[in-house]
């Protein structure tokens, strides 16, 4: 890209870059692109942990689809510990957008208002009242600022 190398292709003369300045993870992301200078720690998403408890990967029974009509898949790992966030599809869109800090921690699908994660191999302990903390990607992002649900804290 010309502008990671200080060039500006011939006839350009506008630029529109607040998205990235914004939220320059998703570039680095989705085109592989980073710009010296941008940080990516701008937004965070919170929510709490409704519950928490050790579960197996697939379920027992027959399963159906979700609410979007979707099949899911499971991956059987065994009994993991496994907590559901107070955050779903109606605040973020797709919870696959969301990254979460917490390197250990996986994000094994969402309801309209649930988040399920697997924090088995996270360092801390999540219990119920704890909250968890995700970078979001630019979907995720536009989602959760133009939703009413979620509480907007600007921090300078």
């Amino acid at each position: 890209m010309a502008l990671g190398r200080g060039e500006v292709p011939a006839g350009v003369n506008h630029l529109r870059i607040g998205g990235f300045i914004a939220n320059p993870m998703n570039m680095r992301l989705n085109r592989h692109f980073t710009l010296p200078g941008t940080n990516e720690d701008t937004f965070f998403l919170k929510a709490q942990v409704i519950e928490s408890n050790e579960k197996p990967t697939c379920p027992q029974n027959q399963t159906g689809k979700n609410w979007a009509g979707n099949a899911i898949v499971y991956e059987d790992r065994g009994i993991r510990r496994r907590a559901i966030a107070a955050l779903g599809e109606a605040d973020v869109g797709d919870v696959t957008k969301l990254i979460p800090v917490d390197a250990g921690m996986r994000i094994m699908g969402g309801s309209s208002d649930h988040l399920i994660l697997d924090t088995a191999d996270c360092e801390k302990d999540y219990r119920v009242g704890d909250v968890v903390t995700f970078r979001m990607q630019y979907g995720a992002m536009l989602h959760a600022f133009t939703s009413r649900l979620v509480e907007k804290i600007i921090q300078l």
